[in-house]
Order: structure tokens, then C-alpha cells, then sequence
């Protein structure tokens, strides 16, 4: 859409309200574990979309009111980011595989432009996905988690079975009628194959 410069005030808003309808968006506010596939600035320039997780993961800025994620795992970092990891602090956890993927000297300057330094700290790091996988279970439970490839494709994911009932009712939500188990081939996580 085009504006004339005596519209914008006036008619942006509406445009942008409709606009966000189109912005990816997880179909539940409120999760206990979220495990994010892939991270990487090919799909947020922020590694992570800040508005898909709810977490600014920036000093001085509150993270949003919805989503409520407690804990966040990546699993991944897309090639096409050449080691630039910006965003991997937004994780609570991550997998050796995303840890050795990291180009620091990248990862700083990239940070250091944007002045988003905590974006670039290194979270707990697991072996691989089954370890960290294992490991939040183990810690925090099996209840309201969701798996997703990324931040910007959210149209498959995989939920718990007991968000799985909730989202039977979303208006934006089809849930397949048989539950899928999380498998891993020699500890990766094979329900994307993504990158396998």
C-alpha cells in the first residue's frame, strides 16, 4: 500500500494492525519448554524473532507480555548464517552442534553494531539434542512444550499431547489424529529432518 504523506498518520495504523496478522506467531501464549530446530539470521535478525518468543534478551528492555516461555532450547545454526550466531543468548540451552557452528569474531561484530551484547552469551550447552532433550525433561517436565523448525516457518510444529488437546479447539490449529513420538538418529532430534 502507498500513503500520501497527509495519510500516514491517519491510515498507517489500520495497515500495520492488519499487517501483523500476517507476522509468524506461536498458536498458545503461555509454554513451559519451547525447542527451537534452527536459529540463524536468515530467519530473524535477531537469530531468534524476538516478537515469535516474547524475549527481547536486551538489558533495559522488557521482554513482551505474551508469549510466557520459561525455557528455550536450540537445537541448530542455519549454514547460510556463516557462524554468525547473534540471537543464540536468547536460548536457555543449547547443543554442542550449535556451539561449534559459532564464528565468534562474526557473532561479536555483529553484536557490538547492534550493541545487543547478551545476544551473543553462550547458554548451557548439551551434547546434542537427545542430551538436552533428556536433560530439560529431566529438570523441568514434559508439560506445554512445543517444537518448532524456527522462528519464521511456525505452520508444522510439534506439541505435547496436552497442548496438543488444547489446540484442538484453535481456530488456526489442525492436529494430526495420531500423536508422533520425539526419535533421535545418533542424537539428533529426526522430527523436522531438516538438516539431517
Amino acid at each position: 500500500h502507498a500513503l500520501a504523506g497527509g495519510e500516514i498518520l491517519s491510515k498507517e495504523p489500520a495497515l500495520l494492525e492488519r499487517h501483523r496478522q500476517y507476522f509468524p506467531s506461536l498458536p498458545c501464549d503461555d509454554l513451559n519448554v519451547l525447542v527451537v530446530d534452527e536459529i540463524g539470521k536468515t530467519y530473524s535478525g535477531t537469530g531468534m524473532d524476538t516478537n515469535v518468543i516474547g524475549r527481547r534478551g536486551v538489558h533495559g528492555y522488557e521482554d513482551l507480555t505474551k508469549p510466557k516461555i520459561s525455557i528455550i532450547a536450540a537445537l541448530g545454526l542455519t549454514a547460510k548464517a556463516q557462524g554468525n550466531a547473534l540471537g543464540v543468548g536468547l536460548a536457555d540451552f543449547i547443543t554442542q552442534r550449535l556451539r561449534d557452528a559459532i564464528d565468534e569474531k562474526k557473532t561479536f561484530v555483529n553484536a557490538l553494531t547492534t550493541g545487543d551484547m547478551q545476544r551473543m552469551a553462550i547458554p548451557c550447552t548439551l551434547k546434542d539434542d537427545e542430551a538436552l532433550v533428556a536433560q530439560i525433561r529431566q529438570r523441568y517436565g514434559d508439560r506445554r512444550w512445543m517444537l518448532i523448525p524456527n522462528t519464521l516457518h511456525v505452520e508444522k510444529i510439534f506439541v505435547s499431547e496436552d497442548l496438543a488437546k488444547e489446540l484442538r479447539t484453535h481456530p488456526k490449529c489442525q492436529v494430526a489424529s495420531q500423536p508422533t513420538s520425539m526419535s533421535f538418529s545418533c542424537g539428533r532430534l529426526a522430527l523436522f529432518n531438516m538438516n539431517a
